[in-house]
């Protein structure tokens, strides 16, 4: 009855929905002592008073009504590409200045990959991606466009690298039994680990893919979310000239991080490839950015003074969030991998193991959904080790206090 495309999706596990489905149906709050905690979910709501204030002062009578009554320009509309382009040249720093023509406004990172996918793979070809890595990317990449995501292993000795040497060897077993791959994904700052990767990590990698005719698809969606005063993050975009093959660069950022607004489903990419640009924009019909989206967007990211004052605030936030948890934390015997930007935190759970299996990881996680808390399981974020879990630290504090009272239930630690 349903096509084999639909039959393939609903095949397979979702597990980021799954979790915020079972929360939604019963939250824990303060009059809802019992209900299921989520530390699973990449949403900050550290800084939503910060956010809600600039919203209130939005002028939205200023809103060109007329939009309602014509289709909107694919791509997005030249103003606010404009306006995007200045904030890049602002807070990422381009070598030259950022043509607003090269830019596609699309709503979510998560559409951006799945039209990305559609422009540069066919089904079955397939895309690198060091792992362990955000849950979801499989799902955005396998569902509608058919396309493989090979993993990387990229955590040894319980430390995340990143090596050419491995993806050569992840794309030998990719070529081995027949996949064509066509893309390596990097994630930087990186999700799950928290890791900021410098220049010297990730040029090497992109020059190898380059010269192997790989695209390099960049997502820099917690570029402005760095808390750690010792580490600075380097935009691609600061040294996009220096690479071998500019046209094969497309780079992403979107506004669900760094200003803590997932429900406003808007991204942008850039790249150099004009095949690639004019194939987004044909793309981008099926699911736009809708005007009334862009203006908003507009307000928020012209306002550099407020821009300042809020990623300031945004990372101190941050960092005495991460610090409270990765202290409670080690308190309970915990360990964590050292993290420097993002939500979350990547915690090593393997001692807690009946055995090193991901039978053993799969168990232990219906011990804690059992005492109400959902975390991110290794395995779904395909580690290739048994242990780990991604636990999110943005959500409110009595929260975060509720979560590891009940993982200590769990684990039976006093």
């Amino acid at each position: 009855m349903l096509s084999e495309r639909a039959e393939v999706t609903l095949g397979l596990a979702n597990p980021a929905f799954e979790s915020i489905d079972r929360h939604r149906e019963n939250p824990y709050s303060n009059n809802n002592p019992d209900g299921i905690v989520k530390l699973s979910t990449a949403d900050n709501n550290l800084c939503k008073d910060i956010i809600l204030e600039k919203w209130n002062q939005i002028a939205f009578h200023d809103f060109d009504a007329n939009h309602l009554f014509r289709y909107p320009q694919l791509g997005g509309l030249d103003r606010t590409k404009q306006t995007i382009a200045k904030f890049i040249d602002r807070y990422f720093s381009p070598e030259t200045p950022m043509d607003f023509r090269k830019l596609s406004l699309i709503p979510g990172i998560t559409s951006a990959f799945d039209v990305i996918s559609c422009a540069i793979c066919d089904p079955g070809d397939g895309i690198l991606c060091p792992a362990p890595y955000y849950l979801r990317i499989y799902n955005d990449y396998k569902e509608r466009a058919g396309v493989e995501i090979i993993s990387v292993a990229s955590i040894e000795n319980n430390e995340l690298t990143l090596e050419v040497e491995q993806f050569e060897a992840a794309l030998k077993s990719a070529q081995d039994i027949g996949i064509t791959v066509k893309a390596i994904l990097l994630v930087n700052p990186n999700n799950p680990t928290g890791e900021v990767h410098n220049r010297n990590e990730i040029q090497p990698i992109i020059d190898w893919a380059m010269r192997k005719n790989l695209f390099v698809l960049m997502n820099e969606i917690y570029a402005h979310s760095v808390y750690s005063e010792s580490q600075q993050f380097t935009s691609v975009l600061r040294y996009s000239s220096k690479l071998p093959e500019r046209n094969l660069l497309i780079w992403m950022w979107g506004m669900s991080k760094d200003f803590c607004m997932p429900g406003m489903r808007f991204g942008v990419v850039h790249t150099e490839n004009q095949q690639v640009v004019d194939c987004l924009h044909r793309f981008e019909l099926f699911q736009p950015t809708i005007p009334l989206v862009q203006f908003i967007v507009e307000q928020y990211l012209s306002d550099y003074e407020w821009i300042d004052n809020y990623f300031d605030t945004n990372r101190r936030r941050l960092k005495d969030a991460s610090d409270y948890l990765v202290g409670k934390l080690k308190e309970s015997g915990i360990r964590t991998m050292p993290a420097q930007a993002g939500f979350f935190v990547l915690a090593d759970f393997s001692k807690f193991l009946s055995e090193p299996s991901m039978e053993a990881e799969r168990e232990l996680n219906k011990r804690f959904e059992k005492h109400g808390v959902l975390l991110v399981s290794g395995e779904t974020m395909r580690a290739a080790e048994p242990g780990w879990f991604r636990i999110v630290f943005t959500g409110l504090r009595s929260e975060i206090d509720e979560g590891l009272k009940r993982l200590k239930m769990a684990l039976s630690i006093e």
